[in-house]
């Protein structure tokens, strides 16, 4: 009897242990205000060397901040969005690692089609790496990565958690009003609208290990509406189910595009925010270094 007791308070340690594992607590990120900055060149290009250069036929712009050489082996990419004005959002965050801008044009596909076979990624990491050692640095080497994305951008994005050098090196993703996904049914207005599983379930693995703590995941949402397929909030809270979680509303969201829900477990955030207009939309990159300088706070990380 006492030794069947014993088994059973050992059981039910190690099931905390593995939960606490698991579900790890973390400082609460505060999520940030949604203000609509003018957007316009700046100084900050001035205080980064721009280097542009291809990839596979891919233009990419490289920005080197002052002081890049003392930060080792972290680097950010975004997707979509001018590259200055990537720039300009990396600088206010207060970073100097290196950045990578990649801009395609308008449309989901043409940041996905580069990705696809798996060889760009590889192929860029190299050239920023050549790019880094040929200004002064010969041991540069990109050991960790912070993905953001706007809009479109996330096509890239979503090819890129599913490959191997991908789920090696990148330890953050931000999407700023930035997921989308076909539908099952309901795309002609008829019958219930179905996201398509299998463009939520290949952010599972990553996003699993947000709230497992050993990446970061964060989506920012406006409510616009998108008849012909799955929307940010219809993707975020799928995305949420996935996970077996759930949404929360905020009562007191301030601002002209309130907080109105969140999801955080771990490292894991969806923030749903008001808005069904454009400028909901645009607001979402415009406080992408708030975004980051949350994180920070919390992971006590620069």
């Amino acid at each position: 009897m006492r030794l069947g007791f014993r088994l059973g308070i050992l059981v039910w340690v190690l099931w905390m242990v593995a939960g606490c594992a698991v579900r790890p607590r973390v400082p609460e990120v505060v999520p940030p205000v949604m203000t609509l900055r003018p957007v316009g060149l700046t100084g900050d290009v001035a205080l980064a060397e721009v280097v542009r250069f291809p990839v596979d036929g891919v233009a990419l712009t490289l920005f080197l901040p002052e002081g890049w050489q003392e930060v080792s082996g972290r680097l950010a990419i975004h997707f979509h969005t001018s590259p200055e004005f990537a720039l300009g959002e990396h600088r206010r965050a207060g970073y100097r690692f290196p950045l990578v801008s990649v801009m395609l044009g308008s449309g989901s596909a043409r940041y996905r089609a580069p990705f696809l076979d798996g060889a760009l990624f590889p192929h860029l990491i190299a050239g920023v790496e050549e790019q880094l050692r040929s200004r002064g640095v010969p041991g540069a080497k990109v050991g960790e990565i912070d993905v953001s994305s706007f809009s479109a951008g996330y096509g890239a994005v979503r090819e890129l958690v599913g490959q191997p050098l991908g789920r090696q090196l990148i330890r953050r993703i931000v999407l700023s009003d930035s997921l989308y996904a076909g539908l099952t049914t309901g795309a002609d207005g008829k019958g219930p609208r179905v996201v398509q599983a299998d463009q939520i379930d290949c952010w599972v693995p990553f996003a699993r290990d947000a709230v497992a703590g050993r990446t970061t995941f964060v989506l920012t949402h406006s409510q616009i509406d998108t008849p012909a397929y799955a929307s940010t909030p219809e993707c975020g809270l799928a995305l949420v189910s996935a996970l077996g979680l759930a949404m929360r509303p905020v009562v007191d969201g301030s601002g002209e595009w309130p907080l109105l829900g969140r999801c955080d477990e771990g490292r894991f955030h969806v923030w749903s925010y008001g808005g069904t207009n454009a400028n909901a939309h645009l607001v979402h990159p415009r406080t992408l270094a708030e975004v980051w300088q949350a994180l920070d706070r919390a992971e006590g990380r620069r």
